[in-house]
């Protein structure tokens, strides 16, 4: 009974769960067993009589391994199995002579088959030979949990070795057990990713270290990511440039390189750059800032690397010319700029030269190595040539040789003489003073504001002169009525104001029926008109409503127009605000910005400025909180959108006082105001060198002027600034954004108190003035800096104006000058023939007419 016991418990019984299990698939079958597959292969030895000597393998997979160890002695013919030598490493305690070019290998197996490595020498040298690498260690990847080696080849005599790691390829740190040619890392953690490992291999003569080889320990599963980037690079062409990246991913990504020549906003692939490094082909200059990025895509998902730009430099080269220097024509103070440029690798320097003898030598000019040369063209100038010379490493070349020919400057008022006096209009009455006003515009052409007596009321003319050619006849149009008035009543406070090309505004105030109850009699309106020289007419008068005065007016060539006004504002204390209004040129009422008047108000409107986009500017003072002080302030804006914020030009501890500003059609501005510079008053003066630029502030030390005098000074259209000092015979200029110390004026500008009379100033800064006794006159070239025509005897010649026997006084009027050299004198009086040489005391019956003579 015992015996069947035991038979089916030990025998029958697990037979029949074997069927069972076998039958219905339950518990699986482990995996059949692979036969050894050597990774690593022993390593060739060399050592010096007396030193141990060592060979290892790494075999995979590791379960049920069986080493046997072999020896040859007669270079691998027969072999011998080594006593006691069955592991995956052999080691000889001592070597000799005997020993040397004896083979070794191992043979591994398991139940599933067999591998014989391949067969390592061992070399016993009787001298130390120094280490030497011959095979560097190679990059692995794995999978997280399995295996990986590394493996060197080394000659050398009793080497030994010392595997380190490190995560940043500066830090370096030994490897536990890592002593061998072979370093073997069982079961791989992905925290061993993307480490570094080397080898420094030694003996008594000396160590090397080998490269660093990367080692890649994947997930099962892992989207690609760049462990090298592409890396900017820079080339000479016409080399081509490389580029590399390294990547991870499990499955292995794919890689597709990608090139943008628009800065990177824009991609595409490269034909066949599907590996990990990337040649371009033979690279131009055309190349430069072209930008590379690598796509790497595996299962996993899509990875873009950071994107490399390649730097083209052209290959060397002598200088060569771009840009040759050109001969040029220039009048005596005029500047001239000389231009030449040169290319060459590398980037030549330049030397501006001068020759004084047609060409036979040349002279170095201290400082002029840039690509342009400036000089202010004198006479002694006049023939004298320039060259450049290029140079650099490769070489030097001399540019061709430019001319200059300097001639003597004419100015704008050169061979200019007054014409016979012109009678335009005449009244038993005409209003002078508030009842008249004279605009020129930049080609000399003239506007008259009059009013005279037509039958029992005082109507309003405009009359617009044009001067003629040098030698022609002035034409002198017809008196145009602007408002016919009403009896007992004119038209008074006449502004005018006109354009570079000819537009002109005016305005005017007359009687009004009173709007408003609060407001007492008498009550005025202002009216406005406007000539637009596109319609050659001008406009029908209009009211401009809630407007009680226009100061100041500004025109452009558009027809926008800006101005300082008072407008009716009965909740105020004294029924009237200041304020700044502005009218587009194809609008029909003024849109304004108004501040209360306050003596404590926060800002006062002194002055307006219009240029020819319909910028406008306002300027004033503006009390400093809790204080007397006053700072200077502005608004900007357009005739569209209005004025925007307050910007505060200069701050100061002191109370600041206004007095003028000048402004071009290209909205270049100076603002000019008196103010305590903390030792004594000063005049400052501020400006503006572009419309959307911002304020530079200069100290002229220049004593305040009075508040109601006449500031002779101009702004040129291209930003020049001349302030005149009549009473010092001295002008005071600024040229190319820099203020100089006051110059003086010639002599015969000027007599014991100054320039007599008023002057005309034109914008670009020429100066004509009339003798306030004898009425000889005066012109002055603001560029040329010199008197044109000076006329100190009027006894004959075309000097002879408006009769010396008796003052100016009697013949009060105008003084205008234009830019373009054409000056006009327009004067209301009672002489039907005026002075002149002929008849020195002229004929005056009592009678107003209005009087013109030009300058042409």
């Amino acid at each position: 009974m015992k015996t069947w016991i035991y038979c089916w418990q030990h025998l029958l019984l697990p037979m029949l769960l074997a069927l069972v299990m076998s039958g219905c698939g339950g518990g699986g079958e482990a995996p059949p067993l692979a036969a050894p597959q050597i990774n690593a292969q022993p390593a060739d030895l060399e050592v010096l009589p007396g030193s141990p000597a060592r060979f290892e393998v790494t075999v995979a997979p590791t379960e049920g391994l069986r080493y046997q160890w072999e020896r040859s002695t007669d270079s691998g013919a027969t072999w011998v199995a080594i006593n006691s030598a069955e592991s995956n490493s052999l080691s000889l305690a001592s070597t000799d002579s005997a020993d040397n070019s004896s083979l070794f290998r191992v043979r591994v197996s398991n139940d599933a088959g067999q591998s014989l490595s391949s067969a390592a020498k061992l070399t016993v040298k009787p001298q130390l030979v120094s280490p030497s690498i011959a095979s560097q260690p190679q990059a692995m990847r794995a999978l997280q949990g399995q295996a990986a080696s590394f493996a060197i080849t080394a000659t050398g005599t009793g080497l030994s070795y010392r595997w380190q790691s490190s995560r940043n390829g500066s830090d370096w740190s030994d490897v536990e057990g890592g002593t061998g040619p072979i370093l073997a890392l069982n079961s791989l953690s992905l925290a061993q990713d993307q480490l570094q490992l080397r080898v420094i291999v030694s003996n008594a003569a000396g160590a090397v270290t080998s490269d660093a080889a990367w080692l890649t320990v994947l997930a099962p599963s892992a989207q690609a990511q760049f462990i090298q980037q592409p890396a900017s690079t820079a080339v000479v062409a016409p080399a081509p440039a490389s580029m590399t990246v390294k990547v991870s991913g499990n499955p292995m990504p794919s890689l597709q390189w990608q090139r943008s020549s628009d800065g990177g906003a824009n991609y595409s692939n490269i034909d066949g750059a599907t590996e990990a490094s990337f040649t371009t082909s033979a690279t131009t200059l055309a190349d430069h800032g072209t930008r590379y990025r690598v796509i790497a895509s595996n299962t996993e998902g899509i990875s873009t690397s950071e994107p490399a730009t390649l730097t083209v430099t052209a290959a060397l080269s002598a200088p060569s010319w771009t840009l040759q220097p050109q001969d040029l024509n220039a009048t005596a103070g005029q500047q001239i700029t000389l231009r030449a440029a040169a290319e060459g690798n590398p980037i030549p320097s330049l030397q501006w030269q001068v020759s004084t003898d047609n060409g036979l030598s040349f002279a170095n000019i201290n400082g002029a190595t840039q690509s342009s040369y400036s000089l202010n063209a004198g006479a002694n100038d006049d023939g004298r040539r320039f060259r450049v010379t290029a140079t650099n490493s490769l070489g030097n070349s001399n540019s061709r040789t430019a001319l200059l020919r300097v001639s003597s400057p004419t100015s704008a008022l050169s061979g200019r003489a007054w014409t016979a006096g012109k009678a335009l209009d005449t009244s038993n009455l005409m209003l002078t003073g508030v009842g008249s006003a004279t605009a020129m515009d930049a080609q000399g052409r003239v506007t008259v504001l009059y009013s005279k007596m037509v039958q029992d009321r005082m109507a309003l003319h405009a009359l617009r002169l044009e001067p003629g050619s040098k030698g022609g006849a002035a034409i002198y149009g017809t008196p145009v009525v602007l408002d016919a008035g009403t009896p007992g009543d004119f038209a008074t406070k006449l502004r005018l104001a006109v354009s570079p090309a000819g537009n002109a505004f005016a305005s005017w105030t007359h009687k009004a029926t009173c709007k408003d109850a609060n407001e007492k009699p008498p009550c005025f309106a202002v009216s406005t008109s406007r000539f637009l020289v596109s319609r050659g007419n001008w406009e029908a008068g209009q009211i401009a409503n809630n407007i009680s005065d226009i100061d100041a007016p500004m025109i452009n060539d558009a027809g926008d127009v800006a101005a300082r006004i008072a407008i009716v504002d009965p909740a105020q204390a004294l029924g009237m605000g200041l304020a700044i209004g502005w009218r587009a040129a194809d609008q029909s009422s003024f849109s304004s910005k108004s501040w209360p008047i306050d003596i404590n108000g926060s800002f006062i409107p002194m002055a307006v400025t219009l240029d020819a986009a319909g910028r406008i500017a306002v300027f004033g003072t503006q009390t400093q909180p809790l204080s007397t002080n006053t700072d200077i302030a502005a608004f900007r804006g357009n005739v569209r959108s209005g004025l925007g914020a307050v910007e505060i030009i200069d701050q100061r501890g002191a109370k600041a006082s206004f007095n003028k500003v000048w402004s071009n059609p290209k909205g270049q501005i100076v603002l000019m105001w008196s103010q305590d510079n903390g030792s004594r008053p000063s005049v400052y003066l501020a400006s503006l060198d572009s419309a959307e630029g911002s304020w530079t502030v200069h100290d002229s030390g220049q004593t305040p002027p009075a508040t109601d005098a006449v500031i002779p000074a101009s702004l040129s259209d291209d930003g020049e600034f001349n302030w005149y000092f009549y009473g010092r015979c001295q002008v005071l200029r600024r040229t190319t954004a820099v203020w100089a110390e006051p110059a003086a004026l010639p002599a015969q500008m000027c007599g014991s108190t100054g320039i007599p009379g008023s002057p005309a100033l034109a914008p670009n800064g020429h100066l004509l003035t009339l003798h306030p006794t004898d009425g000889s006159w005066l012109s002055y070239d603001a560029q040329l800096r010199q008197v044109i025509s000076a006329r100190p005897s009027v006894s004959t010649g075309p000097g002879y104006l408006l009769g010396f026997q008796k003052p100016m006084t009697v013949l009060p009027g105008t003084l205008l000058l234009s830019n373009a050299g054409v000056g006009a004198y327009v004067s209301i009086n009672t002489f039907d023939s005026p002075p002149s040489q002929s008849a020195p005391n002229g004929d005056s019956r009592g009678v107003f007419s209005a009087w013109a003579w030009y300058l042409q």
